[in-house]
């Protein structure tokens, strides 16, 4: 069970991957993303979709209740150690508001990873382009791909 009062913040990133991204899939054994505690055995595939593996970790959210611990949209600014009170002092931004919050906690643990922030190819001459230029971290989910000539540049599943 989780702490009371301890909370897990979610980059607005995170929940267009989760949300928006269809048709993505595990770039490596799906079995790699089951928890020892909670193993399945039984996905689809060997490298699952995405609704598939959106539904296991909502049902693991539902069973150990997360949800009331999780805010969704946030940007965590800064997380200071306060030797004195032996507490962590964190600093959280609304990103679609711009407010910031502060609050507390015993321990933190930072799962950003390396994508946290995309980052484009220095190409000569991308300035120049006038179609359509965007990350697959940050999916604009208002351009019509229909009937267009798309570059992916890049390597590994997520490109």
């Amino acid at each position: 069970m989780y702490p009371v009062g301890a909370q897990s913040f979610l980059p607005e990133m995170y929940l267009q991957l989760i949300l928006k991204n269809q048709g993505c899939s595990s770039d490596i054994a799906i079995h790699f993303y089951s928890l020892s505690t909670d193993l399945k055995p039984d996905w689809n595939d060997s490298h699952a979709y995405q609704p598939e593996i959106q539904a296991y970790w909502s049902r693991l959210t539902d069973k150990y209740a997360l949800f009331p611990h999780i805010v969704f949209n946030c940007q965590v600014v800064s997380v200071d150690w306060d030797a004195k009170k032996q507490l962590y002092l964190i600093v959280t931004k609304d990103v679609k508001t711009g407010t910031q919050t502060s609050t507390t906690a015993k321990v933190v643990i930072s799962a950003l990873g390396i994508l946290e922030i995309p980052r484009f190819p220095d190409i000569q001459g991308i300035s120049a382009f006038k179609g359509d230029i965007f990350h697959s971290a940050r999916w604009d989910t208002g351009v019509d791909l229909r009937g267009k000539r798309v570059a992916v540049i890049g390597n590994g599943a997520s490109a």
